[in-house]
């Protein structure tokens, strides 16, 4: 249930990590707000985004390794051209590796 007040309609919102539970909540709630929804995770969440536009919103799933370059700069390119812009972007997407040490990391990563 979206508190309310919270109110996004007409606002674009891109969920990346939009098939865990995190992620998959922020985009319900978005859309109960009234914003459009790019959900997206490493494989698209087709689910989800099949049960947000029978509920009545609007929004699309997205498949998208976030940790590559090219991947990331093709998905931007097809949320223009869905909805022209992007108002909100949620970065829920995660790797649970225990051990990653995240300052060993290369920038472009």
């Amino acid at each position: 249930m979206t508190p309310e007040g919270f109110k996004l309609a007409g606002k674009v919102a891109v969920v990346v990590g939009a098939a865990g539970g995190i992620g998959s909540s922020i985009a319900r709630h978005f859309v109960e707000a009234g914003a459009k929804v790019v959900c997206v995770d490493r494989q698209a969440p087709e689910a989800l985004s099949r049960v947000l536009a029978e509920a009545g919103g609007q929004a699309e799933a997205m498949a998208c390794n976030i940790t590559r370059a090219e991947e990331t700069e093709a998905l931007a390119a097809r949320v223009r051209a869905l909805w022209g812009r992007v108002d909100i972007l949620v970065n829920s997407a995660s790797a649970d590796d225990p051990t990653a040490d995240i300052l060993a990391l290369a920038p472009e990563v």
